[in-house]
């Protein structure tokens, strides 16, 4: 059975725009990131931020269609510590990896950007890209302490508490 209240849900919105930032941070870095091979300290800053997109990425459309098809997935996954523990870690890496893009294209390909009279479209492509992963820093932060919230309010006593604890 498909849940279409799930969509509309705090949980729901989340994993939609999680999924959604990481699609275009995605393609921004394949388009731009992989093109800059004399740069090697800028490859290097992309293919991290590229790792760590893409799983971010798998992991939250999986949760999404799981979540939308199966109800007991989303009460079992969601309030559990898995969650609250991948949701922080994506934070902690998104972060990293857009810190590790600002620099380094910051301090490589800047001057390289301001000497061919801001003609240089990697510059712009992948300054789109770091702030993208920002975004989906904040997204994942946002959803960790949403989680985290749930998790708590399940463990004091919330409806799933009972059913899994008590009646055992």
């Amino acid at each position: 059975m498909v849940y279409l209240s799930f969509l509309k849900s705090r949980t729901g919105i989340l994993k939609l725009l999680e999924t959604i930032v990481g699609i275009i941070t995605l393609a921004l870095v394949v388009q731009y990131g992989i093109q800059v091979f004399q740069y090697q300290d800028i490859l290097t800053g992309s293919a991290f931020l590229l790792a760590v997109v893409a799983v971010g990425l798998v992991v939250s459309f999986i949760e999404l269609v799981t979540f939308f098809y199966d109800d007991d997935t989303l009460y079992g996954v969601r309030k559990s510590l898995f969650e609250v523990m991948f949701c922080f870690v994506m934070t902690a890496l998104w972060l990293a990896a857009a810190c590790t893009m600002a620099y380094f294209v910051h301090t490589r390909l800047y001057e390289h950007y301001k000497s061919t009279n801001k003609q240089f479209d990697m510059y712009g492509g992948l300054i789109a890209a770091t702030v993208f992963a920002f975004v989906g820093a904040v997204l994942y932060l946002i959803d960790a302490i949403l989680a985290y919230s749930d998790m708590k309010s399940t463990v004091n006593g919330g409806p799933r508490y009972f059913e899994t604890v008590v009646y055992k």
